[in-house]
């Protein structure tokens, strides 16, 4: 026995020296295959944010040439007429320079002399003799302005020019380009080197910064490849952190066609690089967390080779864990994947529930039946409100959630929000409290819809975990300097309470706490998480105070900004429940022609079903096919188009819907109908050209309100006014 302790003793330093060595050649060639891959990895990215620069700086490119464009039609438009009837030129003249502030319209005709002394002269002006040979120009000079000129003909003969000319005190704010949320900043100059048109704000520290060498030279380096190139792109480092705090800079460029411009601009390379860089550091630091795991792993395989005792056992627990790290990958993947298109997809039925059941709610005077419609429109709201929690939750996530401050009455909200929790409250036999403060500020400016959605969830909370007892809202406010209201939004319950290691997850995503005493209470587990966020966004702060057994108590407090000084005063919160009030039509408009296009048949019943007490005149049809043989034979007042359908979308309806030569509805709203409720969709559809945005499931007073709103006001009546 002691002779094998003996022999162990020796074999074991010899073993572990032969790992050692082993090991760390192995951790060389990973090392030497990690520098590798961040090396590949760097430049892919680096390719990557050039590329993403070079297409924005192209964008805005076509967004100043379009301008540009726009500039020429309006001239050429009134010069057509001032040649046709040239009693009006004065009239016309005058209605350019109105449209315009600032601005100046001037007809010069071929055989004017324009001399030193003129406000528009050749010397300064050197392409004015282009536009007399019947091409369009816009041109630059320093101290005077940006000049656009059209040629006016008379027949085949140039009998003049038609220019405006923005001086430079105007001249910014009209062309300046900028890019929506981005601190990149777009100016543009002759091909001389000259600024036609600076970035806003431009100043004399703007100036250096452009002037320095690096900068400057940067910019002669774009000049060569726009040469070749319609926009460019170059990643240069400089001394000067005006606008970066590492000095790290892309400089971009894209030649505007059809001028003697070039659009030239700078973004701070952490804008549009930070983000990539952090995951791009993020994945390295995972690889060598990986290396370092693998290492970890081989030193204990060698080992256990050396030592021969690895079993079958191990190995098939070892490919277990592998397999079972896989099934989770792919699971949480499958996760993802449907909660986004189940998020999109059920909108679309459920606009035909909550739709149909309006209808029944509107019509029906049985109160039998208007109480299973009622829980019908609850079940509704309850099912919308998890798929906007989901919606809500991803958008927080992706950094895509919007903040839209806009004055609201204080009043007004609480009316709203007590009027949707109070049922919920009494139809538990709970007590439903109301305290504000007389002195706060009736009218204030914020994002009303997502306070609004914090109070909700604030009450919905408090009533669902609250068994008996009461649930209490207390307002309060704090001025700041300024015009800033310190906002102090309070809901306190006397339920269950919540454990205090539980505390913490309570703002977590898909986290519910005390599942089996809260195994009977529905929810996504996403509510409070989503509520936190939100405040966040809005710049506030969220707090929780919670006895396990007694009952919580959630504050968030705000920053608002009041409007004026009146002040909401003795306001009573306690709304009568109206859902079962008859429903009245905002207006009636028998002589008003809507066309609804939608490819679901149910859908568009429901959408003429909710505007039938309306009166207006409904067409329908059930793809963009159908839409375009109907906008060419008829006028209509307003069109409501469907997003996803078949064949042609509905962006693409309405692009060719507004090029059909001769069509009545040239000029007629449309409003797109879609189940796309993702954060910027609005702005999308409206970028497209749609005038309004109607998300699915539509409510029927929303839908009211918009057509009212598109509809000429001749047809529209209001018969209680006139009454």
């Amino acid at each position: 026995m002691e002779n094998e302790k003996r022999n162990s003793r020796r074999w074991l330093p010899n073993t572990y020296w032969q790992i050692g060595i082993e090991i760390a050649v192995l951790l060389i060639v990973l090392y030497g295959f990690g520098l590798l891959l961040q090396s590949r990895v760097e430049g892919l990215l680096n390719n990557t944010v050039e590329v993403s620069v070079s297409r924005q700086a192209a964008d805005i490119d076509a967004l100043a040439e379009e301008r540009f464009k726009h500039e020429h039609e309006a001239l050429h438009t009134a010069a057509k007429l001032i040649v046709g009837h040239p009693e009006q030129e004065q009239a016309m003249l005058s209605a350019l320079e109105s449209e315009t502030p600032g601005a100046r319209v001037l007809h010069i005709r071929a055989h004017d002399e324009l001399t030193q002394a003129d406000v528009i002269n050749y010397q300064d002006y050197r392409q004015l003799e282009d536009a007399f040979q019947g091409q369009n120009i816009v041109d630059y000079c320093a101290g005077k302005g940006l000049l656009f000129a059209v040629p006016m003909r008379k027949g085949n003969a140039v009998t003049g020019i038609l220019c405006r000319l923005y001086p430079e005190s105007v001249m910014t704010d009209s062309f300046t380009m900028e890019a929506l949320g981005s601190q990149a900043r777009f100016l543009i100059r002759e091909r001389a080197g000259g600024i036609m048109v600076p970035y806003r704000g431009y100043s004399e520290r703007d100036e250096k910064f452009l002037g320095s060498p690096s900068v400057r030279d940067g910019f002669e380096v774009l000049e060569k490849k726009l040469k070749t190139n319609r926009s460019a792109v170059i990643y240069v480092e400089t001394e000067d952190t005006t606008f970066s705090p590492d000095g790290r800079y892309y400089l971009f460029g894209a030649n505007l066609s059809g001028t003697n411009g070039v659009l030239f601009g700078f973004v701070p390379w952490h804008e549009v690089a930070g983000e990539i860089t952090y995951i791009y550091q993020t994945i390295i630091v995972i690889f060598y967390l990986l290396l370092l795991l693998f290492a970890i792993v081989g030193t204990y395989l060698f080992y256990v080779q050396a030592k021969a005792t690895e079993s079958d056992a191990l190995r098939r627990a070892r490919d277990e864990a592998e397999r079972l790290r896989i099934v989770a990958e792919r699971a949480n993947h499958a996760k993802s994947d449907f909660l986004a298109n189940m998020s999109h997809e059920i909108r679309t039925p459920l606009n035909s529930i909550a739709g149909l059941n309006e209808m029944i709610l509107r019509e029906s005077g049985e109160k039998g039946i208007r109480r299973y419609a009622s829980e019908v429109r609850n079940a509704s709201s309850t099912l919308m409100g998890l798929i906007n929690d989901i919606l809500d939750f991803s958008k927080i996530e992706s950094g895509e959630l919007q903040i839209v401050h806009a004055p609201y009455q204080l009043s007004q909200l609480i009316h709203e929000v007590v009027l949707m929790i109070r049922p919920r409250a009494e139809k538990k036999g709970l007590e439903f409290i109301v305290d504000v403060d007389k002195e706060l500020p009736e009218n204030l400016i914020g994002d009303v819809m997502r306070l609004r959605q914090v109070l909700i969830n604030f009450l919905s909370n408090a009533v669902k975990y609250t068994p008996t007892g009461k649930v209490m809202l207390i307002v309060r406010g704090e001025k700041k300097g300024g015009t800033e209201v310190e906002m102090q939004f309070t809901v306190q319950d006397t339920g269950i309470g919540i454990r205090p290691e539980d505390q913490g997850k309570i703002f977590e995503g898909f986290k519910r706490v005390d599942l089996i005493r809260n195994r009977n209470i529905q929810g996504t587990g996403l509510g409070m998480a989503i509520t936190k966020r939100l405040v966040e966004a809005m710049q506030g702060t969220i707090t929780l105070q919670s006895i396990y057994g007694q009952g919580s108590s959630f504050t968030a407090v705000l920053p608002q900004q009041r409007q004026d000084d009146e002040l909401v005063g003795d306001y009573l919160a306690s709304p009568e429940d109206n859902e079962a009030d008859a429903y009245r039509p905002r207006f009636v408009a028998p002589e008003a022609n809507v066309l609804v296009v939608d490819d679901n048949e149910i859908n568009r019943f429901v959408v003429a079903n909710l505007l039938k007490q309306t009166l207006v005149h409904i067409d329908m049809a059930e793809n963009g096919e159908e839409c375009l043989k109907l906008t060419r034979a008829h006028h209509y007042d307003l069109v409501l188009l469907d997003q996803m359908m078949p064949g042609m979308s509905g962006i693409e309806t309405l692009q060719k819907a507004r090029t059909q030569k001769g069509s009545p509805c040239a000029d007629t709203p449309f409003v797109i109908l879609t189940a796309d409720a993702i954060a910027g969709s609005r702005e999308k559809f409206v970028a497209a050209g749609f005038s309004d945005y109607l998300s699915k499931p539509v409510d029927g007073r929303k839908l009211e309100e918009v057509v009212e709103k598109y509809l000429p006001t001749r047809l529209v009546h209001h018969p209680d006014a006139e009454s």
